[in-house]
């Protein structure tokens, strides 16, 4: 695996976790880093040609080293089992059992200086190369309970756990039926799942039921989100509430709470942009007056006996295409017609809000026709283009003036 992918795994895995200042003079990083290192260096093929790697990983610190991570150890130990097993599963290596991290201190080595040592631990305990415990120093062992099944239950099968041969447990787990199981240095899960690492065949336990992270002498259990929750000296534990600085990703691009919650807004934000401009294209709509019939006023040209306008062989006209209850009116211009609201005009439209009073003037000119705005409030449009000042027309042109357009015929 490319060195780049490790190290991009492991900040995903510790970013905001631990991104404070630390009495140690090693980061997490660091660590997690070369343990996936050590991991890659000491894979292996086996008779049936898998790609097998060690179950044991020991991290040995400086007595210095290991006070400074006291008060973030057993999550510490959490988040770096969790990077192991992912990254074991993403690479596809096999492992005897499930693989493991635990802390040692080691005085030979100096501050800021860590080893990690990688070996197979078989299910009774024998490994190589770890030393034993003085019986002088070995602690008290708690104990930790599971209640008891109904007594129609049969007997509950646990999966094997791996201890490390020497170790005195930090705690053992008493499962229904009578059997104790070490919990050594580490990460376990309970649950009736077989992939937990202690599975109990009991429909009172969930699939994930509990977890228990043992570093040094201090033993932390969680409750998994289980149907009948987890006890603790007989009160239940309250259900575990989202960790906010954990990361999830997005593509290859890490994504905290916060960047998701800012996502959210952004996204409703937009939402109601997108809705406040279509009820204001539907208002714009429902306000816009229409024209009533018939309020068309000319004193330009009368309609003959045939109901026709009067027309002029050679002479530019105007036909008006809306509002549509006028449409087919022309009007012929001779030297001047000028447009607006005011009675006044040759062609009046004074129901027409959105026409000035006195709006624009078309004019017979040398050079042609040419329509001029009477520095109007709402404009002159000539083929949807806004008139500056004055214009020349041409035959089809269509001229909007307020909501009345007239085309241009010759």
């Amino acid at each position: 695996m490319a060195k780049g992918t490790v190290e991009r795994r492991i900040e995903n895995v510790f970013e905001g976790l631990f991104a404070r200042a630390f009495k140690s003079g090693i980061k997490p990083m660091q660590i997690g880093r070369r343990l996936l290192q050590v991991a890659d260096a000491e894979r292996d093929l086996d008779a049936q040609g898998r790609r097998v790697v060690p179950n044991t990983y020991i991290v040995q610190l400086s007595p210095a080293d290991r006070e400074g991570f006291a008060d973030i150890e057993p999550a510490m130990l959490y988040e770096l089992t969790e990077a192991l097993r992912q990254h074991v599963k993403t690479e596809g290596y096999h492992v005897s059992g499930k693989a493991r991290v635990a802390l040692r201190t080691n005085t030979d080595l100096r501050k800021g200086r860590f080893d990690i040592t990688a070996k197979n631990v078989d299910q009774e305990g024998n490994s190589q190369d770890v030393p034993a415990v003085e019986a002088d120093s070995v602690a008290p062992v708690s104990t930790l309970s599971v209640p008891p099944a109904p007594p129609e239950a049969a007997a509950a099968p646990v999966a094997p756990v791996i201890p490390l041969h020497g170790d005195t447990p930090p705690a053992v787990l008493t499962v229904p039926g009578g059997q104790r199981v070490e919990l050594h240095e580490g990460h376990y899960v309970v649950g009736r799942h077989l992939e937990c690492d202690i599975v109990i065949s009991d429909s009172n336990v969930s699939r994930r039921h509990a977890e228990f992270v043992c570093a040094g002498r201090d033993v932390i259990v969680r409750d998994l989100g289980s149907t009948n929750g987890t006890k603790v000296n007989g009160v239940v534990m309250a259900p575990p509430r989202s960790r906010s600085r954990r990361a999830s990703r997005c593509g290859g691009v890490p994504m905290t709470d916060q960047v998701l919650t800012a996502l959210k807004v952004l996204f409703l934000a937009l939402m109601y942009l997108f809705f406040g401009r279509v009820l204001w294209a539907v208002w714009s709509e429902v306000r816009t007056p229409v024209a009533p019939k018939g309020n068309l006023r000319t004193t330009t040209s009368k309609p003959d006996a045939a109901g026709k306008k009067s027309r002029t062989k050679g002479a530019v006209s105007f036909v008006v295409i809306e509002p549509k209850e006028e449409r087919g009116h022309r009007f012929t211009l001779s030297d001047v017609l000028t447009i607006g609201r005011d009675d006044v005009c040759d062609i009046a439209m004074p129901d027409d809000t959105y026409m000035s009073g006195r709006h624009a003037r078309i004019e017979q000119r040398a050079d042609g026709v040419w329509i001029i705005d009477l520095n109007s409030t709402n404009g002159v449009l000539v083929n949807g283009t806004r008139v500056m000042n004055e214009k020349s027309l041409k035959n089809s042109d269509r001229i909007q003036v307020g909501n009345a357009v007239l085309e241009t015929r010759s």
